[in-house]
């Protein structure tokens, strides 16, 4: 017996529903079948029409295929037919099989309202356009034509009318609609009648042709929105309608196309409509959008601008969701397959379906006892096995369109269909799932919102392309659809799933899967014994992994991987956090037994780590690995350690190697380079074995489970609770830790602080080294302030030592002693912050509050405290200050300390020693030695260069002091170490034995430097005078004009070299005193102020005053006119002053004089005539005056 003989599919829902043209369509409504689903939607849309307030703007969400459009056929014919239609009764008789109070609604709209649907059908990029269309057709449809709205398409047909009055126009009009559409007028006009969208676009085109380029805008001033409700009103008014519903069809078609077009002004209008529906009362508007999917999951695709006018819209509109349960689904099935029940028992017993173990093992899959499944599904759904049964509706809701559905697959006749199926000559039991990939293969072929479906198209489509045999194929379609069903805790791709849904024994299954393993095209994650689809490539992958295991990856470091891929984090002491207010932490972490034995110190463990404790996750390679670990931990004793040992030894080694190999093939970019698909292959198998390893290794090493021990404190657990676990902890820290200070400020009461903390910090560091900490205003809101209440007012730090809270007297106590512990020779601070921070003292501090209690302690040793930075050999003097305290912090080992105590001796010589030096220095710190050092640079500093640098003496030129070079030499140097350079090096430099002996050469030195200068200028005046005249003995500038006096004219005025030009110009200007007339030949004869002076200065000074007294001297005007000819002689005249005459020798010029000529004759005449010829002649007498 062929099935076709008694199944058939249901006619009325062979074919979707178009609310447009199926408007009233009574066998429509007619072939409506309710379900509780459609009937609660429908009641919420029948309340909207009678209940005032209600939402009447609304998007109706569903998938396709499961009754949206059938739903809104029934509640348009109950809202605009009349009581009179026996259809439409018969309907409220249904409703009132599932909804009594429902059908007593429906019957009264259907009675006593009357609405004019009308449905909006978006074409185009219009939404004004759209509305005036549809409200234009559905008044036409209830013969209202006294009131039609004028359409785009109207005016179009209204232009082509105005063209018609002209021949040359309408001639052309014709041509160009032939050469468009190869219509003739009279056809082209019928198109736009019947709003013809292409026919509108030619007429466009055609209309900026005829206008040279004008853009056709009809309507352009129209109000759809203002248009809409004047119409309600006159349709209450005139035709006794109570108002109109609005259905928006295919509303999705219009989101996804807001992002291609200029839609601001469509989202404005759908905007108003909804606000108008919304507040409409008397007549009403009904709105009714229609989509697959909520309007967020659409526009989370389109640009951003629009995603955010879409949010305001969104807002506007009540989502109702149409979704059926899974037993109105199958409910719906069985409906929709009409069968011979009796006929459909008869094969079921015949072939032994309905006791088949693979069907029955199907029952997992719905919510029903074994009598319903049998009724329901097994019989009910015939001929689709259950899991067909199951992923029907499932894969119908993720991609049906409107040409594929749940419906058309069940009950229309076209490839692929179950009637299509059952017709056809191939003999089968009953449908399996691979059948249902093949009907809605094309939809997942062109799913692009999903991109998951679509990928898992591509994966299984490539896969059929290289199988050959049925099974095979079989086998590849199932896994594909059980992927996108994606629910793997009920329909798994397993081998014993597939077998079931194919009704394919288990042994055969595993032989296909196997085959296509080998051939690439299925790999098994060996995380989940799962099944996959994987990229076809001609690369054998497996064996490259197999390879690389063999040759690179034999030996791994283990613990590396595994705290590479699962990072256990911490476990926290949460009651000694809490009454200590600071967080502790134990760190976890995997470790071979190998790395664990390496560590012989704890304290070196707990630093390598940054933790307070550690827990061990010990990875054993064999058994006796635990013993070694026991041993290990009995010999360091510290209850800090914690191990965590695994009760079986590690099973994943090999797994792990093969994860090394994969990721080795990542990221070589040539293998990848060899093969399109490697790429995504290795993807697959890369995040398999990495959930593989890292779901062993949590259950390996959770703690709350028995599949490990805990060895803490010398005792044994197995599964113990996270809150015991803490419970222990806290009582390791408060056995290590019992002084620690309560701080309650976690900000600052951890080892690393942010930089906005550190910088408060940092203040109050500074207010306490300068002791102005007391005078502090504290009670503010400001970082600092909340610091240091924390810190030091809430310990008592304010007042005095009796005053101090006990748990921060330890702190203070440690440190001071520490301090006063280094006045026998400098330490370091390491072990300052080794028993503040570690457990040797039970403090255990935090680095971030350190530096404040140290800067505490500090401020009382400012003068005898000395901190040194240890680089190498040399250890670097450092000035206190907050600066410091905060590098001491981040490496105490770099730096040491050492407390000198003083004796009436020093602190006279250190007062002595700052009366000499105070009146230098422009600011004074905290440190005295500091102090002197700076005064005494800041005095060197404010010496002429000549008194800072010269090393002979002015008057023996020999070298000067050996005192006087050192004490310079160092005081220049960037680095000094203060205290040494004060009580050592001071008295080496000046070979002084004691304090007294340093202060009195100390005083010469500064002496000598101090009147350098004068001592020069007095020098320079005497060897000046004994240059010119050593017989007069008067003053040098008497000695310089009492020697010009007795000069010929012809000495004075002739020109000589620049230097003894101004020698003499100075003789002649006014008197100056000697100091002046000193500093001015000084200026004259080296080209620089005695001040910036060098031993070679003087030389220079006196070789120049020589040479030019010599040039004036030895200077004779010759007598004979032919010598004449080789003199130039210049007259200067003034209105007011005497006329001055200069002469001097003219002379060949040389090559590189011609240069110089011939650049300075080019120049002038570039400027041509734009300067003149007398001021050219200025302008060279003003250059030449500089010569003169």
């Amino acid at each position: 017996m062929k099935y076709a003989d008694f199944i058939k599919g249901n006619e009325s829902f062979q074919y979707s529903i178009n609310i447009q043209y199926d408007l009233m369509n009574l066998n429509k409504i007619k072939g409506y079948i309710p379900t509780r689903k459609s009937i609660e939607i429908l009641r919420e849309y029948l309340l909207n029409v009678v209940v005032e307030d209600r939402d009447k703007s609304t998007v109706l969400i569903g998938p396709y295929g499961k009754g949206k459009s059938h739903l809104l056929l029934v509640l348009l014919g109950l809202m605009c037919g009349t009581d009179d239609i026996k259809e439409l009764n018969d309907l409220v008789e249904k409703i009132k099989s599932i909804d009594n109070t429902c059908a007593e609604i429906a019957s009264d709209v259907l009675r006593e309202k009357k609405y004019l649907p009308i449905v909006i059908n978006f074409n185009s990029g219009d939404l004004n356009q759209a509305f005036l269309i549809a409200l234009n057709q559905a008044l036409k449809n209830h013969g209202i034509q006294d009131m039609l709205p004028e359409t785009y398409f109207d005016s179009a047909l209204g232009v082509l009318e105005g063209w018609e009055k002209y021949n040359n126009t309408i001639t052309q009009v014709e041509s160009l609609i032939k050469d468009s559409c190869k219509l003739d007028l009279n056809k082209f006009k019928r198109k736009l009648k019947s709003f013809d969208t292409d026919a509108y676009e030619i007429f466009k085109e055609i209309f900026k042709e005829i206008t040279s380029g004008i853009e056709f805008n009809p309507l352009i001033n129209t109000d759809v929105v203002k248009l809409y409700e004047e119409t309600n009103h006159i349709l209450k008014d005139k035709y006794d309608f109570d108002g109109m519903i609005i259905v928006f069809d295919e509303f999705s078609k219009f989101i996804e196309a807001s992002s291609d077009i200029n839609s601001s002004m469509n989202l404005k209008i759908l905007q108003d409509f909804a606000e108008l529906s919304n507040r409409s009362k008397s007549p009403q508007m009904h709105l009714v959008c229609v989509t697959h999917k909520t309007i967020n999951e659409y526009i989370s695709k389109i640009p951003q601008e629009k995603i955010d006018a879409w949010r305001a819209i969104e807002g506007r509109f009540k989502e109702i969701l149409f979704n059926t349960s899974s037993q109105q689904n199958y409910e719906l099935i069985s409906n929709a397959i009409i069968k011979d029940i009796p006929k459909v028992k008869e094969v079921l017993e015949s072939k032994n379906i309905d006791k088949d173990e693979k069907v029955w093992e199907a029952k997992a899959l719905f919510s029903y006892s074994d009598e319903e499944f049998k009724e329901h599904i097994i019989q009910g759904c015939f001929p689709l096995s259950p899991y067909s049964t199951y992923t029907l509706p499932i894969i119908s809701e993720k991609v049906a369109q409107n040409e594929r559905t749940l419906f058309t697959y069940l009950s229309k006749d076209e490839p692929n269909s179950l009637i299509h199926l059952v017709s056809a000559e191939e003999e089968f039991d009953l449908i399996t799932i691979d059948k249902i990939y093949d009907y809605f293969e094309p939809l997942f072929r062109k799913e692009t919102f999903n991109e998951a479906i679509h990928d898992i198209w591509v994966k299984t489509d490539t896969a059929l392309k290289i199988v050959y045999s049925e099974e095979e194929k079989k086998l590849v379609k199932a896994l594909g659809i059980i992927y996108i069903v994606n629910d793997f805790t009920t329909l798994a791709p397993t081998e014993q799933v597939l077998s079931s849904v194919l009704d394919i024994n288990k042994e055969r299954v595993s032989e296909l899967v196997n085959n296509l393993r080998n051939i690439n095209v299925l790999v098994l994650r060996k995380s989940s014994e799962t099944l996959d689809s994987i990229p076809l490539s001609s690369i054998d992958i497996n064996s490259k992994i197999e390879s690389l295991v063999e040759t690179k990856f034999k030996s791994i470091n283990l613990a590396e991987i595994y705290n590479e891929l699962v990072n256990l984090k911490y476990v926290l002491p949460k009651r000694y956090n809490d009454k200590y207010k600071m967080t502790r932490f134990f760190k976890r972490t995997f470790m071979t037994i190998n790395q664990v034995e390496s560590y012989e110190s704890v304290n070196k463990l707990l630093t390598d780590y940054e933790t307070d404790g550690l827990i061990i996750d010990l990875i054993c390679k064999d058994n006796e690995d635990s013993k070694r670990a026991y041993e290990w931990e009995n010999k360091i004793n510290d209850n800090r350690i914690i191990l965590v040992i695994p009760k079986e030894v590690t099973r994943i080694e090999k797994d792990i190697a093969e994860y090394k190999a994969i990721e080795l093939l990542k990221s070589d970019k040539e293998f990848l380079k060899e093969d399109a698909a490697i790429e995504s292959q290795l993807d697959i198998l890369f995040d398999d074995i990495v959930e593989k390893i890292t779901n062993y290794i949590n259950n390996t090493y959770d703690i709350a489970y028995k599949n490990n021990i805990a060895y803490i404190n010398k005792k044994k657990y197995s599964g113990i609770k996270s809150y015991k676990l803490s419970l222990l902890l806290s009582d390791i820290c408060e056995e290590n830790f019992k002084k620690t200070p309560i701080v309650n400020n976690e900000l600052i009461n951890k080892q690393e602080i942010s930089a906005p903390i550190k910088k408060a910090r940092n203040i109050i560091v500074d207010m306490l080294l300068n002791n102005s900490y007391l005078d502090f205003e504290h009670s503010k809101n400001s970082v600092e302030c909340t610091l240091f209440r924390a810190t030091l007012v809430n310990k008592g730090l304010l007042g005095s030592e009796a005053d101090y809270n006990e748990d921060i007297k330890e702190v203070i106590k440690e440190i001071d002693l520490f301090i006063v512990g280094s006045s026998s020779g400098d330490v370091s601070f390491e072990k300052l912050y080794s028993s503040l921070m570690s457990n040797e003292k039970q403090i255990g501090l935090r680095k971030g509050i350190i530096p404040i209690y140290l800067a505490f302690v500090l401020k009382n040793y400012k003068e005898q405290a000395v901190v040194y930075l240890k680089s190498g050999r040399i250890k670097k003097e450092l000035v206190l200050d907050v600066s410091v305290i905060e590098n001491i912090n981040n490496n105490p080992k770099d730096y040491s300390i050492k407390v000198e105590e003083g004796t009436e001796e020093r602190e006279l010589y250190v007062n002595s020693l700052l009366e000499i030096f105070n009146k230098y220095l422009n600011k004074k710190s905290t440190n005295k030695y500091v102090d002197i050092v700076h005064g005494m640079r800041n005095w060197l500093q404010s010496l002429s260069l000549f008194a800072q640098n010269h090393q002979n003496d002015f008057e023996t030129n020999t070298l000067i002091k050996d005192e006087i070079i050192k004490l310079r030499r160092e005081l220049v140097k960037y680095e000094i170490n203060y205290r040494g350079f004060v009580f050592e090096n001071l008295l080496k430099y000046l070979n002084a034995k004691d304090y007294n002996e340093c202060l009195f050469k100390l005083k010469e030195v500064k002496n000598y430097l101090d009147n350098h200068d004068i001592k020069v200028r007095e020098h320079l005046i005497k060897v000046t005078k004994e240059v010119i005249d050593k017989h007069y003995t008067g003053s040098l500038t008497g000695c310089l004009i009492k020697w010009y006096t007795n000069l010929t004219d012809s000495q004075k005025e002739h020109l000589y070299n620049t230097e003894t030009n101004k020698f003499i110009k100075l003789i002649q200007s006014s008197e100056h005193s000697e100091v002046e007339a000193v500093n001015k030949l000084a200026q004259i004869f080296t080209g620089l102020s005695i001040e910036d002076w060098n031993d070679n200065s003087i030389n220079i000074y006196l070789s120049g005053i020589e040479e030019s007294k010599s040039l004036i001297e030895n200077y004779e005007e010759s007598v004979n006119s032919e010598e004449n000819e080789g003199l130039i002689k210049i007259i200067f005249e003034a209105q007011e002053e005497a006329a001055v005459e200069k002469t001097f020798s003219k002379t060949e010029i040389s090559p590189i004089g011609s240069t110089l000529f011939n650049a300075i004759e080019e120049v002038i005449d570039e400027y041509g005539y734009s300067v003149d010829d007398n001021e050219k002649r200025n302008i060279l007498m003003e250059i030449l005056s500089r010569y003169i």
